[in-house]
């Protein structure tokens, strides 16, 4: 929309200019650039004319005038999809001249190259909306097959987002801290079940095939530009804030904020989670470790910021898929670590392999 309004108005010699969006719900967003008093007439005219406006179709810009105004208004209608749409509207003062007739159908062609390019944008939203709903549907079905572990995901990524908002990111690094939760256990698809559900303690080898799915889900996603920030989050998820997690052993600052946000959310599900072999930690309890583990496993201001959050936010989000709890196979058996690895931090923490 700044670019919009900037291009327009340097182009066009305007003093003020005015884009107008609305979305498939009816809500207007404002954008606005130049002079505030003759924005705010634009506004008002726009408001007298929308109806006109909306029934040129996008296929004519008008000329907006009042009785004695001392400027010359433009508008024009972009066309959207559905409901929504939007509306250009460029003012310039009365002393630097009226709009020509050219500089009218200038500003229709910039109307309808915004619409053009709006459409591309929610195209692309729409299809990363679907790509991402069809990888978290394999995250679904792997938890699935854990009655213990079903909404693990989801789990994660809502104390990410309440993590990261409390820490007052910006709205987009919330976005991807919260997309990075839902699929961090990705890699885990490639891991064999009887490896996954194995009763009793890992080998070594299995441990290290485990230890791998960090590794296996940033290879998945990494041809995927547009996850890019989330792959690194998952590749790094299981690196500590004293540098001894993996896979590369990155210590503090280097590891990227999503990725040390989520490593406390997966930390703190995996401990008030109820497993086949002991039952979900109390969350004072939980919370209590995971304040043992700050500043040698875990980011202390992630820390901070998750034991900031109010206690009913908490519980909450851990009864998200809460049947888990009171459901078991009919042969009664489970995996002993159904891919979870008490880790020994001194503090131990326990955290998902």
């Amino acid at each position: 929309m700044d670019t919009v309004l900037d291009f327009t108005i340097q182009s066009l010699r305007g003093d003020a200019a005015l884009l107008l969006l609305r979305d498939h719900e009816g809500n207007f967003t404002p954008s606005q650039k130049g002079d505030t008093a003759l924005v705010s007439s634009l506004l008002s005219l726009l408001h007298n004319a929308f109806n006109e406006l909306v029934a040129t179709g996008g296929k004519e810009a008008l000329t907006l005038t009042t009785r004695e105004q001392p400027f010359t208004a433009l508008a024009a209608l972009i066309p959207g999809v559905g409901k929504s749409m939007g509306i250009l509207c460029l003012g310039r003062d009365a002393q630097n001249g009226a709009f020509l007739p050219d500089e009218k159908e200038f500003l229709l062609g910039y109307a309808q190259t915004t619409a053009l390019a709006l459409q591309r944008i929610l195209l692309r939203e729409n299809l990363e909306s679907n790509l991402i709903d069809t990888i978290s549907s394999f995250v679904n079905a792997l938890e699935s097959k854990d009655l213990y572990l079903k909404g693990h995901s989801a789990r994660v990524s809502l104390y990410a987002g309440e993590i990261a908002g409390t820490m007052s990111l910006p709205p987009l690094q919330v976005f991807v801290t919260r997309r990075a939760g839902i699929l961090h256990d990705l890699g885990k698809l490639v891991i064999l079940d009887s490896i996954l559900h194995k009763p009793g303690r890992l080998t070594k080898e299995e441990y290290a095939l485990i230890t791998r799915h960090p590794l296996v889900a940033y290879k998945i996603l990494k041809p995927l530009r547009f996850l890019a920030q989330e792959a690194d989050a998952i590749k790094y998820h299981h690196e500590r804030y004293d540098g001894k997690g993996y896979p590369d052993g990155l210590k503090g600052e280097e590891i990227p904020l999503p990725a040390r946000i989520v490593m406390v959310a997966d930390s703190f599900d995996a401990m008030t989670s109820t497993r086949p072999y002991r039952s979900a930690l109390p969350h004072d309890v939980a919370l209590a470790e995971v304040l043992r583990g700050k500043g040698v496993q875990f980011d202390p201001r992630v820390i901070e910021a998750f034991s900031s959050i109010p206690r009913t936010r908490i519980t909450e989000i851990s009864r998200y898929y809460d049947a888990r709890a009171t459901s078991v196979l009919g042969d009664g058996s489970r995996g002993a670590q159904a891919g979870t690895e008490v880790v020994t931090c001194k503090p131990a923490v326990e955290v998902d392999c």
